[in-house]
């Protein structure tokens, strides 16, 4: 959880954004608390007022059906705009002779394509470099990487008995921004017509794929062996987790997430370091007050006493079945400050 939206993982997960980092890490919103067995796991802004915390947001949204799985959902992750996203040139040298922009793919892809002309005072020297920028919505609500391999770039030569296809490899940046969207910019130079031996100009094709947004791994309940999480979403356990950041650790808080020891961060009495939790999950043993109750949206029969009322005071005891002082939570530090 601390390293979804934190460290670099290239070439499938490059930084969110300079603010985010191992020392400063970026949490998704959890998923408002609600019966386990029907809720469609879906992160949100606001699940408790100045204490984000519910269900972990384990919603999926690729390799999956939403007509057989409530968790699935193919339109979560959605463009920020109606329109699709433009080409720009942003350096080298050249022109556009053409260019036209278009969803496709359903819309579940942006892409332009044209026509690029060589420098004609300059033929030599360095191609166009050439850019798209798009927003994604609604990333923070889960647990998301960025797939590089969705972002591609081609150019070719105008005859089509010319050079093959070459495929131009991209500089990529993601940003999460303060909504929970995320926004993509990539860029790459276009071959230099004049150096390839082509025309005076040539053919582009630059495309974006929504999927540029994937599934953690931690989703994938189809993977098996040593090192693999797959049992955790085959055997459901997501659905007796509880789950909770501090707010200043979440998207609302960028560009740089963070949490004052003893005021903002969390508190779990009972556990050390004391006030400085920046996210905590609470795994909720078997009822205690209502074991042939459950499923159901009454927290209180999954967490026990100042783990069920809503604030950002959190405790550990000792599990116990005594009368009047039953326990059975367990909690778990996914980061604390220093």
């Amino acid at each position: 959880m601390k390293t979804v939206y934190a460290d670099p993982v290239p070439p499938t997960n490059p930084s969110w954004g300079s603010g985010i980092s191992a020392t400063n890490p970026l949490f998704p919103y959890p998923a408002p608390f609600g019966n386990p067995s029907a809720s469609n796991f879906q992160g949100a802004a606001v699940t408790v007022v100045g204490a984000p915390q519910g269900l972990l947001p384990f919603n999926q949204t690729q390799g999956c059906d939403p007509a057989t799985d409530v968790r699935c959902t193919t339109t979560l992750t959605a463009w920020a705009s109606g329109t699709p996203p433009d080409v720009t040139q942003i350096g080298g040298f050249g022109y556009f002779q053409t260019k036209t922009c278009s969803w496709q793919s359903g819309g579940n892809d942006a892409y332009c394509e044209g026509e690029y002309h060589e420098d004609d005072a300059h033929p030599s020297w360095p191609g166009m470099v050439i850019s798209m920028t798009a927003t994604i919505n609604n990333v923070a609500m889960g647990l998301r990487i960025l797939d590089t391999t969705k972002a591609t770039i081609e150019a070719e030569n105008n005859d089509p008995w010319g050079a093959p296809l070459t495929i131009v490899t991209p500089s990529i940046n993601a940003t999460m921004n303060s909504n929970g969207s995320v926004t993509i910019t990539f860029s790459g130079t276009l071959p230099n017509i004049d150096v390839q031996g082509w025309d005076s100009w040539a053919l582009y094709r630059i495309r974006l794929k929504r999927s540029v947004i994937g599934d953690h791994p931690l989703l994938d309940a189809t993977t098996l062996g040593a090192g693999s999480t797959g049992w955790f979403a085959r055997n459901e356990w997501y659905r007796l987790l509880y789950y909770a950041p501090a707010p200043g650790h979440t998207a609302a808080a960028l560009p740089t997430p963070s949490c004052t020891s003893g005021g903002t961060c969390l508190s779990v009495t009972n556990v050390t370091p004391a006030n400085k939790q920046r996210a905590i999950l609470i795994l909720a043993g078997r009822s205690l007050t209502n074991p042939a109750g459950r499923p159901n949206g009454n927290l209180a029969d999954y967490l026990e006493f100042g783990n069920a009322d809503l604030n950002a005071t959190f405790e550990q005891r000792t599990v116990s079945r005594a009368i009047g002082a039953p326990f059975n939570d367990r909690v778990v530090v996914l980061d604390a400050n220093p």
